[in-house]
């Protein structure tokens, strides 16, 4: 009877620990398979295609010499978790996929324009870009234009299609993009808690290095650039229901 016993609960055991274990690999292969698997290895691709401006910039106002290599490795952390918690907050069934090629052809963009004429993209030269009109910005295309967005945008474009991703329940989702967030967000404030000092220096005064940052720093471009267009569009708007109505007119005695 104990002889029995013994062999019961061997087998309640060992069931119970191939069940562990499945969950365990399933849970793996869920990360692994998820959105946040393409979106970690797309902002790695972007950390080191799209940067090397950024990167002369940094290394000229922070450099070896002077003791600032850790500092340095911990911008590089900080680019990467700050491009992948943005990501990760964006990362859906039908949009992760979308917003990564957006990404990677204005990426691939402003890569040229920083290399090839030295400036930046921000929101001032779309507006000027954008009133004066398609003629004088094909001046700024040319071959190698072309032949840097297809290699740096339109191919990684299309690897990010043929990526295999596996949908998941919307609490299994919820649950990847809590624990995504919080890990990157949680990283970041200890890598600015460590180098404390450094990093208020960099963001009070060296404005325009981190301007260099890409994709982040075109992607805010344009986004303020819509939302001053919106603006814009809504004081007009207002402006002429004020002027045609009656009772606004100034009526002469």
């Amino acid at each position: 009877m104990l002889f029995v016993s013994l062999i019961v609960m061997h087998n309640k055991w060992h069931w119970k620990n191939n069940k562990i274990v499945n969950i365990s690999s399933l849970s793996f292969k869920n990360v692994i398979s998820s959105h946040y698997s393409l979106v970690f290895y797309s902002s790695l691709w972007m950390l080191v295609a799209y940067n090397d401006s950024f990167y002369r910039a940094f290394l000229v106002a922070f450099p070896f010499e002077e003791g600032h290599g850790l500092f340095f490795i911990s911008a590089l952390c900080m680019l990467f978790l700050m491009q992948t918690l943005l990501l990760s907050l964006l990362a859906g069934k039908y949009t992760t996929k979308l917003f990564l090629v957006i990404m990677f052809i204005i990426a691939a963009s402003n890569q040229y324009f920083m290399n090839t004429y030295g400036v930046v993209i921000d929101d001032e030269i779309l507006r000027s870009r954008i009133q004066t009109g398609t003629m004088a910005m094909s001046n700024w295309i040319s071959v190698e234009f072309f032949a840097t967005v297809f290699f740096l945008g339109i191919i990684p474009s299309i690897i990010v299609f043929k990526w295999k991703i596996n949908s998941y329940s919307f609490l299994t989702e919820v649950h990847f993009k809590i624990i995504a967030v919080f890990t990157y967000l949680t990283l970041a404030i200890c890598l600015v808690w460590l180098s404390s000092a450094d990093y208020t220096l960099f963001f009070r005064e060296y404005k325009p290095i981190r301007c260099q940052i890409n994709p982040i720093y075109p992607v805010y471009s344009g986004i303020n650039l819509l939302l001053d267009s919106t603006d814009e569009s809504r004081v007009h708007t207002n402006m002429a229901i004020v002027s045609q109505d009656p009772a606004a007119k100034i009526r002469k005695p």
